[in-house]
């Protein structure tokens, strides 16, 4: 079966079985070359294995080992130069169903960079929006929503190459049943088989336990981070509710205040006409009552000059009837 192997040149399951020419057959001879021509990386290499004679002919599993260049069961025929063990139908069965064990494992290896990828696009998104709190992350649920649909996808594509494998082991165990009737030394190889069928079946499951467990915390994660952005938005809206009923009743407040400092405005103006007109009557009566105070103030000083005159006449003259007279005269005065 050419055209793929049960792992990738150098990778999978040390390498495969050899790297170079071997198989079962390549030559003139039946079952020998071993299982591989190089050692591989670590393959079962070497030129020993079944060599010698055995199923002689031109054919054999020739053109490959288990992996490594090329191969798989491909090259000629079981038997001699004409016909062999396997009609055309099963080798056209086997070439198929390694064509499809190749697509299959490289549609898993695309599947692990994939999500490698995604792991790092979304580990770099966290580094950049890094811990911030009051975000929106209503955007990232589609992303979130299209990363679930891939995962569920991927998980559907590893179940069918499971149930691949398995209808692939069936054959196998079909072709090893073959295989055994006619040839003892086959039974390691379909240990091997299993061997290998089993070492990919675990890896396969620990991927998806793992791509499983990375999506489970990493939704948990964001549930969380969802919760207390909402816990942070309810809090926001209820302060914010509270800060609009303050001021509106700061408004109020304020509007009354403006009402108060209207009607005191006026009633000051009101004060200060009623009172300048007060004091302009008040002013109207002062002034004649100065004028009055003036002409009081000019007779108490020409009746103070007179008096002043009237001490010196006494002095001077000293006579008793000037005195009463003027007393008379002061007594008589209003």
């Amino acid at each position: 079966m050419s055209g793929g192997s049960f792992g990738p040149s150098g990778g999978g399951i040390c390498g495969g079985y050899g790297g170079g020419a071997g198989g079962f057959g390549g030559g003139g001879a039946g079952f020998g070359g071993g299982y591989g021509g190089g050692p591989g990386p670590c393959g079962f290499g070497g030129s020993g294995g079944f060599s010698g004679g055995g199923f002689s002919g031109s054919g054999g599993f020739g053109g490959g080992g288990f992996s490594g260049g090329g191969g798989g069961f491909s090259g000629g025929s079981f038997g001699g130069d004409d016909t062999g063990l396997l009609s055309n139908n099963e080798k056209m069965t086997m070439q198929n169903l390694n064509e499809r064990l190749a697509s299959y494992l490289d549609k898993v290896r695309r599947l692990e960079e994939e999500n490698a990828n995604l792991e790092q696009l979304i580990r770099e998104w966290y580094q950049k929006q890094g811990p911030q709190g009051g975000r929106d992350y209503s955007q990232y649920y589609k992303t979130i929503e299209d990363l679930q649909n891939q995962i569920i996808s991927a998980t559907v594509d590893l179940n069918k190459v499971l149930l691949d494998v398995d209808n692939t082991r069936m054959t196998a165990d079909d072709f090893r049943m073959n295989v055994e009737v006619n040839a003892a030394p086959g039974t390691n190889l379909t240990e091997k088989l299993n061997e290998m069928r089993g070492e990919y079946e675990r890896l396969i499951e620990n991927n998806r336990r793992e791509v499983e467990s990375w999506f489970e915390a990493k939704m948990e994660e964001v549930n969380q981070q969802v919760h207390s952005s909402s816990q942070e938005m309810e809090s926001s809206n209820q302060q914010v509710s509270e800060l609009r009923r303050e001021y509106q009743t700061l408004e109020i407040e304020l509007q009354s205040l403006l009402s108060m400092l209207q009607s005191f405005q006026s009633n000051l103006e009101d004060t200060e006409r009623r009172y300048n007109m007060q004091l302009q009557q008040i002013q109207a009566m002062i002034i004649p009552v100065e004028e009055e105070l003036a002409n009081i103030r000019c007779e108490m000083e020409s009746q103070n000059e007179e008096y002043k005159m009237l001490l010196v006449w006494q002095q001077r003259w000293r006579k008793p009837w000037v005195c009463k007279k003027i007393l008379t005269r002061d007594t008589n005065d209003p």
